[in-house]
């Protein structure tokens, strides 16, 4: 194995190993806020800020992956959590009144939706990693050549089908979710001035085409995966 192979299955184990973790402790503290905002603030922060190295990763050509898409998705993220998670913790999880709720209930969705996204996403890199995406066969001619030959394994068709299938409910429960927590810290954030607000006005408008564009490019890799799928059925 390559050096970059090895270091990409680590960090693909090591962001398994810590999506899973953080997405379990969410659904687990779901109703229980004391608990949200002490453990999982401090836990959600640095594991999505480093997904800034997936960005990295396609811009260098590790992975096939688009630059664009990526730095997308992923700065869209960080910027929820270290502009408007961190910015108004309690607004979020303990609430000020009338639908004191939406907060706790979008900070759920979100990073539930995210963790169980990114926990299937790095399954597949890992298995992929690991040896998993193809497997041998061996067989005789009529000669009596040995011929070594590969297809795609069912374990990673199906890991794939489940992939480009779980995102279509997903991504609309992740961005309704960031949706909602940057519109209650645009109306309900106390101690901002005009300009804050009028970024999170602002980035409250740029969710209708930044979901589409994700959303659509989610579809594309779909109909790719479930081609790969039907060409491997028949054989």
């Amino acid at each position: 194995m390559s050096l970059p192979s090895s270091y990409l299955l680590l960090y693909n184990a090591l962001s398994l190993l810590l999506w899973t973790y953080q997405t379990l402790t969410i659904l687990s503290h779901a109703s229980q806020p004391t608990a949200l905002r002490n453990d999982i603030f401090a836990l959600v922060t640095p594991v999505q800020s480093a997904a800034v190295l997936d960005v990295v990763h396609a811009a260098l050509g590790l992975v096939r992956a688009s630059p664009g898409t990526a730095a997308l998705q992923v700065g869209g993220r960080n910027l929820v959590v270290w502009t408007v998670m961190r910015a108004f913790p309690d607004l979020i999880i303990l609430g000020n009144g009338e639908g004191e709720g939406l907060g706790r209930l979008a900070f759920v969705a979100c990073l539930g939706a995210w963790g169980v996204a990114d926990v299937l996403r790095f399954a597949l890199f890992v298995g992929n990693g690991l040896g998993w995406e193809f497997i041998s066969i061996r067989f005789f001619n009529v000669g009596s050549e040995v011929i070594d030959s590969s297809c795609k394994s069912w374990v990673a068709l199906m890991s794939e089908c489940v992939r480009y299938s779980a995102f279509i409910v997903l991504y609309p429960v992740g961005f309704l979710g960031e949706a909602a927590l940057v519109y209650l810290g645009l109306v309900k954030g106390q101690g901002i001035g005009p300009i804050y607000r009028g970024y999170l006005f602002l980035g409250l408008l740029s969710y209708i085409p930044a979901s589409y564009v994700l959303y659509t490019h989610m579809f594309s890799q779909r109909r790719r995966a479930l081609a790969e799928t039907g060409r491997a059925k028949g054989g």
